[in-house]
């Protein structure tokens, strides 16, 4: 038995979808299912909804193509 593939969300998909939990009416389970994520991983986007919005808003355009956003321990 095969195990599904990991699927890695850009930040501005995680954006999208927060837009959508916002228009949605309906159970969060029902918007999982729609989108074709699981509950677990929605949850966790609604979870760490400040630090995807803010490391949207420092990527710009590049938010695209960004995974992830490591900040630096030293300031500059």
């Amino acid at each position: 038995m095969m195990s599904q593939q990991r699927k890695t969300l850009s930040i501005q998909e995680k954006r999208n979808i927060l837009e959508k939990v916002n228009k949605h009416v309906g159970s969060r389970v029902s918007l999982a299912r729609d989108l074709g994520i699981p509950i677990t991983t929605l949850a966790t986007i609604i979870k760490n909804r400040k630090s995807i919005e803010k490391s949207a808003m420092q990527c710009g355009p590049m938010a695209k193509k960004r995974m992830y956003i490591r900040t630096s321990k030293y300031d500059e």
